[in-house]
């Protein structure tokens, strides 16, 4: 009986830590993925001045 106990704190330990780790990973890959989303928004942004400051200046895009 004792024996069998230990081998189910060892499973949940293994299964605790095992959770943890999916979860930082997910969350990792969730900052990332905002990290890119606002750097590609500044991007756009940008061009977006760029094109308008020509624009105002009377360049044509044929």
């Amino acid at each position: 009986m004792p024996a069998a106990v230990i081998v189910l704190a060892v499973l949940l330990a293994i299964a605790l830590i095992g959770w943890a780790w999916c979860a930082r990973s997910s969350r990792k890959h969730r900052l990332h993925a905002l990290r890119v989303e606002q750097y590609n928004n500044w991007i756009e942004t940008k061009y977006s001045y760029a094109v308008a400051r020509l624009i105002a200046h009377g360049e044509r895009f044929d």
